[in-house]
């Protein structure tokens, strides 16, 4: 029979023993402090890590009146959770002996031999913990392990706390989430759409509905607007005050778990080093059982109110919207009043989205996307059919004008702050660039035209002259459109050694800033 002196003193000192056991080794050589200062020493980048950990807690102590949360239709009680013994001894003999230490010291091996000996007194402090809705001291107490994620190994917030915690405690979190996690599905309280940490789903299932969507749509020519969302640092800003307001309404469990998140306390750890003690205000702990569970109950009722497809899997939630061209301005603002509930829902329960990052590649992207795809189709062989009725013009711009559109945070700016935004000019002064330039090709003998009555002109300069005409036709011709232009050029633009150089001549001299309110005229202003 194993005992707990037997399996500790298998080690000539119980130190050597727990570090023996303590399997998460990082090493961090070095690392930036808020002045831009780096840090060596390990203390110090243990302390510098805590610190970061620490400040994007969200502090909601202020007894502000809490938001409307109302239960689902029907939905019963959890009802008292009650641990059998039988539940304590197959957990503890199915712990890994390989996992993490907690701050207690003491090896999930340690456990796992001594399961039939630790049985009936945890048992026993499991019940009495649910019972008075109390949480051993010890038990929220956590060392966390900063792993990286991407980006500057200098950079504290490019790494991701985990924490570590006793394993008597995460036993007890197995035994709890089991009963909520068959609770939860018997009563459909989550959500359908979401994939993240629920039994018969994940990230496949998530992507192939997604993608069956998507597919639909393009088989009937529309396509599909996707809105991917950002939460920063969602797991770590979940307020206990909120979350308890919500569990309060699932049973007695939420007492527990309101002492199990209340007044915890971490510190860093790198190697033999510790950071020291900080309180722990905010945030489900990354890594513990429970975490994930208590996340996914928080952002539960996220989607209700969302008119457009939603898929979530855990806190990564995209909104998807079929464009029907034909009803292409309602469809975009379903996509966009469900964009501005998220944002309210996010304010409300203190989970903060990451605009700020998705918006400038958004318009980016967006705008590399219009000026490969679409405006190609509208500038192919221009200076052959360039439209002069106001009403063509006007027409053919609307299309440059809806497109500027669809990036969501410049929606309601004029045109013209639209197209300045992404970098765009008018498709008129682009049609007046593209002649300009199909001019100084021929003037060049890059291209060359046998036209029926070639143009005149009156001097070295090449100052070119109208036809004298007698239609519309004939009178917006090209040779005739582009005279007036074409002089109106210095002679230092005309003689550029090469097409590029012309562009880049007449971009400074005729078109001096991209899409400024100058490129466009009174109509295009109010298209």
């Amino acid at each position: 029979m194993y005992s707990i002196q037997n399996i500790l003193w298998k080690f000539s000192n119980k130190y050597a023993y727990a570090k023996a056991q303590q399997n998460v080794h990082v090493s961090i050589g070095a690392i930036s402090d808020a002045k831009g200062e780096t840090l060596t020493e390990a203390i110090h980048i243990a302390n510098r890590l805590n610190e970061h950990f620490k400040s994007v807690f969200v502090d909601d102590s202020i007894n502000d009146q809490l938001p409307v949360f109302e239960r689902r239709h029907n939905q019963e009680d959890l009802g008292d959770v009650i641990i059998s013994f039988e539940a304590t001894l197959a957990y503890l003999n199915g712990l890994n002996p390989n996992k993490s230490i907690g701050v207690d010291n003491i090896s999930p091996k340690v456990h796992k031999k001594c399961a039939a000996q630790m049985t009936y007194p945890l048992t026993l402090i499991y019940n009495k913990a649910l019972s008075e809705g109390l949480t051993p001291l010890a038990w929220k107490q956590s060392h966390v392990t900063p792993l990286f994620k991407k980006g500057s190994r200098l950079d504290a917030a490019n790494y991701r706390p985990v924490s570590i915690t006793s394993v008597p405690c995460k036993v007890m979190e197995k035994i709890i989430k089991e009963q909520i996690t068959k609770y939860l599905e018997k009563t459909s309280c989550i959500s359908n759409n979401q994939h993240g940490f629920m039994s018969k789903k994940g990230c496949t299932s998530n992507l192939l509905e997604s993608i069956d969507y998507i597919a639909k749509a393009l088989s009937k020519r529309n396509f599909v607007d996707i809105a991917f969302l950002d939460f920063a640092k969602a797991f770590d800003k979940v307020s206990h005050r909120r979350l308890i307001h919500k569990l309060k309404a699932y049973g007695n469990v939420g007492k527990w778990i309101e002492s199990f998140l209340t007044s915890r306390k971490q510190r860093t750890v790198l190697g033999n080093h510790f950071s020291d003690w900080t309180d722990v205000l905010s945030g489900v702990p990354q890594g513990s059982v429970l975490g994930p569970t208590l996340f996914i109950i928080y952002i539960n009722e996220l989607t209700d109110n969302l008119k457009s497809v939603h898929k979530i899997y855990a806190d990564d939630t995209k909104l998807l919207q079929e464009i029907r061209p034909e009803f292409h301005d309602a469809d975009c603002l379903i996509l966009q009043n469900d964009l501005n509930i998220v944002s309210e829902w996010s304010k409300e329960w203190l989970m903060e989205l990451n605009v700020a990052s998705v918006k400038s590649r958004d318009i980016k992207l967006w705008g590399k996307l219009y000026t490969t795809y679409v405006r190609p189709h509208l500038e192919f062989a221009v200076p052959v059919w360039c439209p002069y009725l106001k009403s063509d013009i006007k027409e053919i711009e609307k299309i440059q004008h809806k497109a500027t559109k669809i990036p969501h945070d410049i929606t309601s700016l004029p045109y013209a702050e639209r197209c300045r935004r992404l970098n765009l000019t008018s498709l008129e002064t682009r049609r007046r660039r593209g002649d300009l330039i199909q001019q100084f090709k021929l003037e060049n003998g890059f291209e060359i035209i046998n036209w029926h009555n070639p143009p005149l002109r009156r001097s070295p300069s090449n100052v070119l002259t109208r036809d004298f005409t007698y239609n519309n036709a004939r009178h917006n011709f090209f040779t005739n459109r582009i005279v007036n232009d074409w002089n109106y050029l210095p002679l230092s633009c005309k003689k550029a050694p090469s097409i590029n150089a012309f562009k880049s001549r007449i971009d400074k001299y005729f078109f001096p800033t991209a899409a400024n309110s100058a490129s466009f005229t009174e109509d295009e202003l109010h298209v």
